[in-house]
């Protein structure tokens, strides 16, 4: 029996004065990034995709599984997952197999709805590219759909992609009345992580962090900020991929048992603000 041919790629682009945002996406998973930067031409898609692309890698899973939207440990994501979660030790490893999109303004805001019909949930992710500022705002809801109680432990509010050659991210600490001290730390295949527990916005923990390339300045070059608009605790991450690229996701850091889902109940995450920076004499590779 031959097997089934996989569904043809469609393309999500979101376009803002100065930069954009294109996702490839199939029926059955959660869609994959292929871009965000700088404003592409209005009609840009890629012209193939991915996996038709690139090589398989040695030692890993019979597919390739590149960086999602919502990347999950039951599709072999071997990076932090988008969504750590479990029915009494059961349902641990969910994997988003349907995805339908919902266009609230072309090119604008979308709603990308993913559903897990074996771990009975499904994650709502909104996406809003604003025309005049360039801000990309994020959140999303997690809705059980099952019967029993499912435990919540982790809920990226949006996983970002960052590219390979990034060099250098860029936080805040501090104290009262010694806030905002800036801190900078290389980036490498060791894992960046910032997480607040004091229960609301804190001076030594700013809930954001800006991923600079080498060459980038105050005044020119490239970078990627993004900011949970978020008062209580708080939790971050950059993880270096085993394709070369960076995943950055930030939303609540939730406490055991905060994130206790009744049948039929939601978890909202946060907001994100995010947006990629460019200046003169930006080349982005």
């Amino acid at each position: 029996m031959n097997a089934p041919m996989p569904d043809a790629a469609q393309y999500i682009v979101l376009h803002s004065r100065r930069s954009s945002l294109v996702l490839e996406r199939h029926a059955d998973e959660a869609p994959i990034w292929r871009y965000w930067g700088p404003r592409l031409p209005d009609n840009a898609t890629p012209a193939m995709p991915l996996r038709s692309e690139r090589p398989m890698p040695s030692f890993m899973l019979d597919a390739d599984q590149p960086l999602t939207l919502a990347p999950t440990f039951g599709v072999g994501w071997f990076g932090q997952s988008a969504l750590l979660a479990h029915r009494e030790g059961q349902a641990f490893a969910q994997a988003f197999t349907q995805c339908s999109v919902v266009w609230v303004e072309a090119q604008r805001e979308v709603l990308l709805q993913l559903t897990d019909p074996v771990a009975q949930l499904r994650a709502d992710v909104r996406l809003r590219l604003d025309e005049r500022s360039d801000v990309l705002v994020a959140s999303t809801t997690l809705v059980n759909l099952g019967d029993t109680v499912l435990d919540v432990q982790w809920l990226a509010a949006i996983t970002l992609p960052l590219p390979g050659h990034s060099a250098q991210v860029r936080s805040y600490a501090g104290q009262h009345n010694h806030e905002f001290m800036l801190q900078t730390e290389p980036l490498a295949r060791s894992q960046w992580r910032r997480e607040n527990r004091r229960g609301r916005t804190s001076h030594d923990c700013f809930p954001g962090a800006v991923v600079t390339v080498p060459g980038t300045t105050a005044d020119a070059g490239l970078a990627f900020g993004a900011h949970l608009a978020w008062s209580g605790n708080h939790q971050q991450t950059i993880e270096w991929l085993h394709d070369g690229q960076y995943q950055w996701q930030l939303g609540e850091w939730l406490a055991p048992g905060e994130g206790r889902l009744a049948p039929g109940a939601t978890l909202q995450t946060p907001e994100v603000v995010a947006r990629s920076f460019t200046g003169p004499g930006c080349t982005s590779k």
